[in-house]
C-alpha cells in the first residue's frame, strides 16, 4: 500500500467584508496537522494557515495532486468560508468578491469544488484522492445581490476521487465554545474528526468515518450550553462504491514475525502449538 500524504489549506482572515474572519482556525490547523501525523501521514510542505488567495489555493493543490507517487493516497483539506451559486460549489479564498456574482469574479478570487479535479487526478499518478471541505458554515445571502444559497448535493467525485463535506447543503456548519472558555471556539467538524482519528487503530474508509463523525458530531453538540442545530457530514457518491482508505490497515504487533516462523520447517515439527504461539507473542 502506498503512502498518505495530506495537504492542508486553512484561510483564517478575508479581505471582504462578507466573510467574518475566523481566527480560531489558526489553532485548529496545529491540532489537524498533529492528529494526521500521529496516525501516519506525510504533512506536504505547502500546507499552512494563512490568507490565501484564491490563484494560491489553486497553486497549491494542484501541485501537490500533479506530484503524486504512484500508489499514493491524498487527502487535502480545505477550512474556511464556502458557498454554492448557480450550481457549483466555491471555496472562498482570503481575496473572496462575491459583490458581482459574475463568472469572471468569482473564478478568480474563489475554487471551484467541481469536475476539473476529478480530471486532475484521473491524469496524475494517485491512487485515491479525497477532499475534506469544512466551508460551509455561513449561507451567505448579500443584501440585493441574489442569494448564495446551498446546493442539494455534494461536490461529484468519481472512483479515485471523493468529497467529504462538514454539513448537509442545507444546513449551515456549526461552531461550538466560546472565545473565552478554556478550549476556545472550535469548529465541530473538525473537533469531531480530530476524536474519531486520534481513537481509531484500525482500517477506516471514508464511508466508516462519515458514519462516525455523524455519532461524534452529535455527542458534541449535546454537550453544548445552547446546542446548535443538528448537523450531518455528506460524502459524494452512492454507498458501496471504491472508497477513500484514511487509514490503512494495521498489521498486529509481531503479526510479520509470527507469519515468517511459521512457515519454517520446525513449525510442522512442533508438538505444543498453543505453547508455541504464547511465546510468539
Amino acid at each position: 500500500m502506498g503512502a498518505h500524504r495530506a495537504l492542508l489549506l486553512f484561510v483564517p482572515a478575508y479581505a471582504s467584508e462578507d466573510w467574518p474572519d475566523l481566527e480560531y482556525l489558526r489553532d485548529e490547523y496545529r491540532e489537524v496537522r498533529a492528529t494526521l501525523a500521529d496516525q501516519g501521514y506525510e504533512i506536504d510542505g505547502s500546507s499552512g494557515c494563512d490568507t490565501y488567495t484564491a490563484a494560491e489555493l489553486l497553486k497549491r493543490m494542484s501541485r501537490f495532486i500533479a506530484d503524486a507517487g504512484r500508489g499514493e493516497r491524498q487527502l487535502v483539506y480545505l477550512s474556511g468560508h464556502g458557498f454554492h451559486h448557480d450550481g457549483r460549489h466555491w471555496f472562498a479564498g482570503a481575496d473572496s468578491d462575491v459583490g458581482l456574482l459574475g463568472a469572471q469574479t468569482l473564478q478568480a478570487t474563489n475554487v471551484e469544488l467541481g469536475s476539473d479535479w476529478a480530471r486532475q487526478v484521473d491524469r496524475s499518478a494517485v491512487e485515491q484522492a479525497m477532499f475534506v471541505v469544512d466551508a460551509c458554515r455561513d449561507r451567505l445571502v448579500p443584501e440585493g445581490r441574489g442569494e448564495l444559497g446551498s446546493p442539494l448535493t455534494p461536490p461529484v467525485g468519481n472512483d479515485r476521487l471523493s468529497f467529504l463535506m462538514a454539513c448537509e447543503p442545507d444546513r449551515p456548519a456549526a461552531v461550538a465554545g466560546h472565545a473565552e472558555a478554556p478550549d476556545g471556539r472550535y469548529s465541530l467538524f473538525t473537533q469531531a474528526l480530530r476524536e474519531v482519528l486520534a481513537d481509531t487503530q484500525t482500517a477506516l474508509s471514508a464511508d466508516r468515518l462519515r458514519d462516525l463523525l455523524e455519532s461524534a458530531m452529535e455527542d458534541l453538540r449535546t454537550r453544548q450550553a445552547k446546542p446548535p442545530r443538528s448537523q450531518v457530514p455528506r460524502l459524494s457518491g452512492d454507498e458501496g462504491g471504491p472508497r477513500f482508505d484514511v487509514l490503512p490497515a494495521r498489521p498486529e504487533p509481531g503479526g510479520e514475525r509470527r507469519n515468517r516462523l511459521r512457515d519454517h520447517a520446525v513449525w510442522s515439527r512442533t508438538t505444543d502449538r498453543a505453547e508455541a504461539t504464547e511465546l510468539l507473542e
